[in-house]
């Protein structure tokens, strides 16, 4: 009875060790993911404030007109 106490405490252990792991790479991967919406965001934000295309007026005809 006491092995199989002891055996079930080092399964927790171990469980409690990879739940910690993976916690820490949770919260790598949301720094990443926060840097990348930042980056997004500010790419949104200069793309939106150009005019990707201008007007039709402002266009030239091409030199064989």
């Amino acid at each position: 009875m006491n092995h199989k106490i002891i055996e079930l405490e080092k399964i927790i252990a171990f469980q409690s060790d990879e739940i910690d792991g993976l916690k820490e790479m949770v919260d790598e991967q949301q720094k990443i993911i926060e840097k990348l919406e930042k980056k997004f965001n500010i790419m949104l934000e200069s793309i939106s404030g150009e005019r990707t295309v201008r007007p039709i007026e402002d266009e030239e005809p091409p030199p064989h007109y």
